[in-house]
């Protein structure tokens, strides 16, 4: 079961290939795409502003996207530098619009489609991965009732529950939200100054970050599994002869690392577990 377990983890490690068939990002002007008046070729940092659009009191707070002409999309017609709007169709139209390359363009409502084509695939091995994720949960809970002595199972799965919570539900969403944030591209900028929601992300960054987080997290525990599984040892083995009258009992070592055997007859008591001793004499006269 162990050994299955370090193979389930692994293959999860493999699949976690499928975070590179991400789709491609949403290009926004003035975050990750230049405005066409701009004479730079790149954006070295966000700024929504730019000399067509600066003799408009443009807001930040929300986040109101337009589709523009060469499927740039802009954070708003504000942004976009259009002074004209036509509800009485559908997407709104907004035109005259001097962040254009062309004054005849016009903007519509939403942001710009970005077809992906790699979902489906996407999909399919995300769906392996989830399949071998929670496939190891009843080898594990199974491997600790056999590991641990019966008087001490349920103490052992508190004790194991106790290092879940401490170590993974606690820290883990603060930790995995540092790494959704450090991959934003546009925050909410609130009228106070403070930083808000993130409007969009870049998906390389946060497939790559991903795809780091789940190989290093899921390696270490194939390579944990794999250990376990070569380190592990019976803590004891009943052995019935045929005439009832010997329990061999093979443990694992004495105080001095030493490897023992204790022979004993009629059932005697066991370093004092009675209980122990009953479990043996049921088990033979079950043999």
């Amino acid at each position: 079961m162990l050994k299955y377990c370090s193979f389930a983890v692994f293959s999860v490690a493999c699949l976690s290939c499928c975070f590179l068939l991400h789709c491609r990002d949403t290009q926004i002007a003035g975050v990750n795409v230049p405005y066409s008046d701009s004479s730079f070729n790149s954006v070295t940092s966000t700024n929504l502003t730019s000399s067509c659009n600066s003799h408009c009191p443009c807001q930040e707070a929300y986040y109101i996207p337009v589709c523009g002409p060469e499927e740039v999309t802009y954070f708003s017609a504000c942004q976009a530098g259009c002074t004209e709007v036509n509800y009485f169709v559908q997407p709104t139209v907004y035109s005259n619009c001097s962040c254009f390359p062309n004054s005849t363009d016009e903007a519509v409502d939403g942001r710009c489609p970005s077809p992906c084509s790699t979902r489906s695939a996407f999909l399919a091995l995300s769906f392996f991965m989830v399949m071998f994720t929670f496939s190891i949960f009843t080898p594990m809970l199974v491997s600790t009732f056999r590991i641990v002595p019966e008087s001490l199972r349920s103490f052992a799965l508190g004790l194991e529950y106790l290092f879940y919570r401490a170590l993974g539900t606690i820290p883990g969403p603060n930790l995995y939200g540092a790494f959704i944030d450090a991959t934003c591209l546009l925050w909410q900028e609130t009228s106070c100054g403070d930083r808000g929601f993130c409007w969009t992300y870049n998906n390389r960054n946060m497939a790559l970050t991903f795809l780091y987080l789940s190989v290093v997290g899921n390696g270490l525990s194939a390579l944990l599994f794999l250990v376990g599984s070569f380190t592990y040892k019976p803590m004891y083995v009943a052995e019935c002869s045929t005439d009832m009258d010997t329990v061999q009992l093979s443990t694992d070592s004495d105080k001095d690392g030493n490897k023992k055997s204790k022979g004993h007859t009629n059932y005697p008591s066991y370093d004092g577990n009675l209980y122990e001793n009953a479990k043996l004499n049921e088990d033979c006269t079950k043999l």
